[in-house]
């Protein structure tokens, strides 16, 4: 990786001032509460205990907005540099790199770029203001969290919230088995085991409801695409086939929408933040990843791909044998030329190569190589979204990769 040195960044910590302000009624509420219930007729401890019970419940509000929120933050300046021994601020570590799991540019309209880095748990957050957007991206890549070098991580509201079909459908259900429940009882001259059965056809309704509502949406955004997966059901769509993508709707409806070429539109909506500002810097930081994703997939496309051998009649290990062939040049003759392996690597990180060009090369260039190509397969696997090609592009990067997995992983992908 290449280092990445700036003597004017900012380091943006939580006010302890506000932090103290925040969790002072959540201290001395209890504890009012504490010494008023000891003689409530007396007047002034059942003020207290009533101060205390307000200013409890005041503290769970003020708490949550202070860490989740964490407003007014304190910028303190310094020198960064980071490098393969981890992030460094004004002469001390701020974390390893194997601790850092993803990195984003926060939108930050009219101000300086601020750089947020994500921490393995338990750890939080490191928050970072730089020059401009060039220093926060260079920073990225530096510590290979930039959109073309890992895939990003997300988690978002189930997707039945975004389809109306579905929240009608429920309510119906539900209205139906409260007005009908009652009729059939009324209609039926012993109704108590059929009360009994619709009571419990109601309950086993409303709780497949809470289920499909509450079950997540998983969102992977790789350099080749976005892959949505929401219960058994996976969808992955190629930067190729997207149109635009932007914010929808506000509140509690609101998300990010990913617009195809024939018209249709995946809504993806969030999860709830406490505050309405909270959840535009969530629908901005997720639009600006995929449309990143998007702007390097356009800057990687490469020319004409070289020809592979194809499957055709031969059995996946003879398709290995061949693949690998090309690769090394044991095929060559005065009528086929040789690959150049970095031809094929041109297709192993061109993101917008079709997934089984993408694969056949991997395993065309991967026998025989040193540990600089290894290392460029797997930054191609870590930054691709689909898993099939992830994890074809990984095996293909091990040394002593059997020819069975990769022919087992060749066959799946083909499957898909």
């Amino acid at each position: 990786m290449a280092p990445f040195e700036s003597s004017e960044v900012w380091l943006l910590r939580r006010n302890r001032l506000v932090l103290a302000a925040g969790l002072c009624p959540l201290v001395l509420g209890p504890a009012a509460l504490m010494w008023g219930a000891h003689d409530i007729a007396d007047v002034r401890q059942a003020v207290a205990l009533v101060v205390g019970l307000i200013a409890s419940l005041s503290g769970v509000v003020t708490s949550l907005y202070v860490i989740r929120a964490n407003p007014l933050r304190v910028a303190m300046p310094g020198a960064l540099s980071a490098s393969e021994e981890g992030l460094h601020f004004a002469g001390r570590r701020l974390a390893r790199l194997r601790d850092l799991r993803a990195g984003f540019v926060v939108p930050t309209w009219g101000k300086p770029p601020r750089v947020r880095l994500e921490r393995r748990w338990p750890r939080g957050p490191i928050e970072l203001r730089t020059r401009d957007d060039a220093e926060a991206h260079a920073l990225l890549q530096a510590l290979g969290l930039d959109a073309s070098q890992v895939v990003a991580d997300f988690t978002f509201a189930s997707r039945a919230r975004a389809d109306a079909r579905v929240t009608a459908v429920g309510w119906t259900l539900l209205v139906l088995w409260l007005v009908g429940a009652p009729i059939l009882g009324s209609a039926l001259a012993d109704p108590a085991i059929w009360l009994v059965l619709a009571v419990l056809a109601g309950v086993g309704l409303l709780i497949v409801w809470l289920v499909v509502m509450a079950l997540p949406t998983r969102v992977a955004v790789g350099s080749d695409g976005v892959l949505v997966s929401w219960f058994w059901r996976r969808r992955f769509l190629r930067y190729a086939d997207v149109r635009t993508v932007r914010p929808y709707g506000s509140g509690s409806e609101q998300g990010v929408g990913v617009w195809t070429g024939d018209g249709r539109v995946v809504k993806l909506p969030i999860k709830a933040q406490l505050t309405q500002a909270l959840n535009d810097q969530q629908t901005d930081l997720i639009t600006q990843r995929i449309q990143q994703a998007i702007a390097g997939h356009a800057q990687r496309r490469s020319g004409t791909a070289p020809r592979l051998p194809e499957p055709g009649g031969r059995s996946p290990i003879a398709w290995i044998r061949a693949l690998r062939a090309v690769g090394s040049g044991a095929n060559a003759d005065h009528r086929t030329a040789p690959i150049a392996a970095e031809e094929l690597f041109r297709v192993v990180e061109d993101p917008g190569a079709e997934p089984l060009a993408r694969a056949s090369a991997a395993v065309a260039v991967g026998g025989g190589l040193g540990a600089e190509g290894r290392s460029r397969l797997r930054i191609a696997a870590q930054a691709t979204a689909l898993p099939e090609v992830r994890r074809l592009l990984t095996l293909a990067a091990e040394e002593d990769v059997e020819e069975e997995q990769l022919a087992r992983a060749l066959q799946r992908l083909r499957a898909r």
